[in-house]
């Protein structure tokens, strides 16, 4: 049973009764127990805490999935500022402009993550303050240095409890433009974890972990530490998936619970059956495997289909679907409802009703932050539009396919307008335009995972070659954004209001003009 107690009231209940007990394990790295959690928050919270006079403090964080990063967003809570998980593999323009748009007041990155800041230090906003995090994981120490002014701290009296106000900003794609920044309160992240399995869960053994190599950049890491805490769970973190370690990680840490985004299939493909020695019992999947029910069996697990958002947290899940095709119910709490999309075409479906789904939680569970508010879609009389066409099936829904300009690869959603607004400041570049390109399904079923397709048009003056503009594009675009195909076509589709028609893009089939950086040099015929 998951308590009603807020997190902070949890971890303050564990480090005055299970002082000793591990709060959070990195499983390439150190433990953290619940008595050196709160000592360490409650220290950085008093040098984080607002100063009379200032501007409205903004703490972003470019670290890697580590302990740290969940003490430093407490820290934040209980300072009663901002918090912003940056994604660290950002980095040159894209970095820069996720700080200034987020109106960063003070930064924190570890040795590791630092250099990043190098190549863009010029163009940092003036009054930065770039604090490095310096230590072994139980004992780090926060190291300041101020490009204009400083925030003086000093220990003085602290809170009882973190303002319930306490905000954490993600980064999510929205249904158009550039990434939006979403607000989310403690209360937000405390019901989105709650309310991650959709219900009915298994009675936790003592000592027993969740699994979690999502960065908090992604709202699955961003409420990991919640959805432990509240389960009286650890909270096992890897710096990011792997295939290789995976298992390993879950028996040596005896981890219960995990949640799998757009890898399952990867793990049923090479996995081994673990009898006897796996821990595991409930596992979140997103997309499912085509055979749930093989996975189960095979692993000796229980699988839960999750679909949500950033915005609403978790909205669909189904427990051991027969049918894998079937992505959930509403949780507890939820509206669903399909809407009609003018210009859409009708999308054959079992159910016959295909539209975009939209959705309507039960409480308030997000804003956006700074005016970020898409254009088109986003909240509309308390539901949200999900940018998603579903079919309904006998109350359950069906993913078919999106409507959206974002892009879903491996877990993340990826802004089209930001990946080409870089790549249009490339040598010979006069305009692009990307769209997620969705690869076949053994099983018939639209993918749910995406593989970036860039279309660029080439200015008058300049000759591009296809390879070495990938290769411009690898040095200025985070690994998981840069496209796996290019075609430099002489011009861009358009709708009649003159805009790109991304859908008259994504029906362009893939040809021997289009260059593929994962197809062996030797095949290629560009």
């Amino acid at each position: 049973m998951i308590p009603h107690e807020s997190l902070w009231d949890v971890i303050g209940r564990g480090a005055r009764e299970t002082p000793h007990r591990h709060m959070i394990v990195e499983a390439d790295g150190s433990a953290i127990t619940y008595r050196d959690a709160l000592e360490v928050v409650l220290n950085w919270s008093a040098g984080l805490g607002q100063q009379p006079g200032q501007v409205a403090r903004r703490v972003a964080a470019v670290l890697p999935n580590s302990a740290s990063v969940y003490l430093l967003r407490l820290a934040c809570g209980q300072a009663g500022v901002t918090f912003l998980a940056l994604n660290p593999l950002l980095e040159g323009s894209v970095l820069r402009d996720a700080i200034v748009r987020s109106a960063v007041t003070d930064l924190v990155v570890s040795r590791e993550t630092a250099g990043s800041l190098t190549a863009i230090r010029g163009e940092l906003p003036p009054g930065l303050v770039v604090h490095t995090l310096e230590g072994d994981g139980d004992s780090d120490t926060l190291r300041t240095k101020s490009y204009g002014c400083a925030h003086p701290g000093s220990p003085g009296d602290l809170a009882e409890h973190p303002p319930e106000g306490s905000q954490v900003v993600l980064y999510t794609s929205g249904t158009t433009g550039p990434a939006k920044p979403v607000r989310l309160s403690s209360r937000s992240i405390q019901s989105y974890a709650t309310n991650l399995f959709g219900g009915q869960e298994p009675a936790w053994t003592p000592d027993a972990g969740y699994y979690s190599p999502w960065h908090p950049g992604h709202v699955l890491g961003a409420v990991a530490l919640d959805v432990a805490v509240l389960r009286g769970l650890t909270l096992v973190l890897r710096r990011k998936f792997s295939r290789s370690t995976f298992w390993a990680d879950i028996i040596s840490y005896h981890c219960e619970a995990t949640t799998l985004v757009a890898v399952a299939g990867d793990l049923r493909a090479h996995g081994e059956p673990w009898q006897g020695r796996n821990p595991l019992r409930l596992v979140g999947m997103s997309p499912l495997v085509e055979d749930v029910r093989d996975f189960e069996r095979y692993f000796g697990v229980e699988v839960v289909s999750l679909y949500g958002m950033t915005e609403v947290g978790t909205a669909l899940t189904a427990r051991s679907p027969a049918d894998s095709r079937i992505t959930g119910w509403p949780v507890p709490g939820y509206q669903c409802r399909l809407v009609e999309i003018p210009g859409v075409d009708a999308v054959a479906s079992r159910a016959g009703r295909v539209g975009e789904l939209v959705v309507r939680p039960g409480f308030v569970t997000s804003e956006y932050d700074l005016g970020g508010e898409p254009a088109t879609g986003g909240w509309e009389d308390g539901w949200f539009h999900t940018g998603d066409l579903f079919a309904e099936i006998g109350g359950a829904y069906s993913f078919v396919g999106r409507i959206k300009d974002s892009i879903r690869r491996h877990g993340r959603n990826i802004s089209a307008d930001d990946l080409e607004s870089v790549v249009r400041t490339l040598p010979g570049v006069a305009d692009c335009a990307c769209v997620g390109v969705s690869g076949p399904h053994p099983a018939g079923r639209p993918a749910t995972d995406d593989e970036i397709r860039i279309f660029v048009i080439t200015r008058p003056d300049a000759v591009l070659d296809p390879e070495r503009l990938m290769a411009r594009m690898a040095e200025c675009l985070p690994a998981f954004m840069l496209p796996r195909y290019l075609d430099i076509v002489p011009d861009l589709p358009r709708t009649l209001s003159g805009k790109v028609s991304r859908q008259a893009l994504r029906q362009v089939p893939l040809g021997s003009e289009t260059y593929d950086r994962k197809r062996p040099a030797e095949l290629r015929t560009t």
